[in-house]
């Protein structure tokens, strides 16, 4: 099983189906708020990409898409980490 099924069993999500976000108590466990809302945040990006994927969009289309959203995510996170 990938580190990605963990994460979606843990979150109650299907990538590229559903995002309805329901953490198990393991997730609840495992993470910190704040963690869980990254992964939340990063599992919504990831989501995104596979409907691009689906849609046909070029490579570069969803690598930029992808690497705009994290460095978006990694700034977030360490704005509120201050």
């Amino acid at each position: 099983m990938s580190v990605l099924e963990e994460l979606e069993g843990m979150f109650g999500v299907s990538i590229g189906n559903s995002m309805e976000f329901i953490v198990n108590e393991l997730g609840k466990k495992i993470f910190s708020e704040n963690s869980r809302e990254g992964i939340k945040r990063f599992l919504t990006i990831y989501d995104k990409c596979a409907q691009m994927i689906k849609e046909k969009k070029s490579v570069g289309e969803i690598l930029l898409y992808f690497i705009t959203k994290m460095v978006m995510l990694i700034v977030f996170f360490k704005r509120k980490d201050r």
